[in-house]
């Protein structure tokens, strides 16, 4: 094998390591947001509402209406990070959500 062929061989086999942790990196994200989508809470239902809003609203839609960056409502979808309730008020409002008063 020449050095030119090693040395794309080389550079594919990283490309290809690169990918498959890619992948394992999407993959776990996924699960952290499945599961905090499956939370018994006010925030697991709301991550549930804006999972079903989609194709309709994408998350541009939810990042322009609170104020927060791509990587803040992917944290808050993730379970790995909050939402102030002004943030959470203007989620609702696009999402045309209102809370429900089940005080008896």
């Amino acid at each position: 094998m020449e050095r030119r062929e090693r040395s794309t061989a080389t550079e594919l086999l990283r490309a290809a390591q690169l990918a498959m942790a890619n992948r394992t990196e999407i993959e776990d994200q996924m699960a952290r947001v499945h599961a905090a989508a499956k939370e018994e809470s006010f925030s697991g239902d709301l991550r549930r509402r804006i999972h079903a809003a989609h194709p309709k609203m994408l998350l541009h839609h939810f990042e322009e209406a609170a104020g927060i960056t791509g990587d803040e409502l992917v944290d808050f979808l993730e379970g790995t990070g909050q939402l102030t309730t002004a943030q959470v008020d203007a989620i609702c409002a696009k999402l045309g959500v209102k809370l429900a008063d089940t005080a008896a």
